[in-house]
């Protein structure tokens, strides 16, 4: 069974306005990534959890304008193998301390959780990932738009196998 758990060590899932905790898919140094159940009943989401801290105080901590900014680059741009961020929301409890980024969920894991599970993939499998991984970059490039992080941990797959280029770490 999967055990809450946050960066923060205290145990307990964050408090996202309007939405139920899942579980737990994974972390890093900027914060940790949640599925989450909005109470409208509409589908799950992944909930990146961003740690708070003013700006330029190190890896893993964002300000309010910091990430304001970066959801305000997100929601301009939209490809089918783009992960759509559909807001950004303030966590509750503890005095509010940081920021939730509300995205399309991605049932198939990242890339790198893939191979770390089964080891390397297929040249098919490959083609199939850097075919639309390739459009993506071209699209983003074309409007001026550096993604900055480009890894097996950033490539997400629907539940059907769809290739999604996930969470950013430079917009331009």
């Amino acid at each position: 069974m999967e055990t809450f758990s946050d960066d923060h060590g205290n145990g307990r899932p964050p408090d996202i306005p309007g939405c139920d905790p899942v579980r737990r898919l994974g972390g890093g140094a900027s914060g940790t990534v949640w599925l989450v159940q909005p109470r409208d009943g509409t589908v799950p989401l992944a909930a990146k959890c961003l740690l708070p801290g003013p700006a330029g105080s190190g890896a893993g901590c964002h300000n309010e304008s910091e990430i304001t900014q970066e959801w305000r680059i997100l929601a301009q741009y939209d490809h089918e193998h783009l992960i759509r961020v559909h807001d950004v929301v303030p966590l509750d409890g503890d005095g509010g301390s940081g920021w939730a980024l509300l995205m399309d969920y991605a049932a198939g894991g990242s890339v790198r959780d893939i191979v770390a599970a089964r080891g390397p993939l297929t040249p098919g499998e490959v083609v199939t990932i850097l075919t639309p991984l390739g459009e993506v970059l071209s699209y983003l490039h074309g409007r001026g738009v550096v993604h900055g992080d480009v890894s097996p941990g950033n490539v997400l797959l629907t539940a059907h196998g769809k290739p999604l280029l996930g969470t950013w770490a430079a917009a331009a």
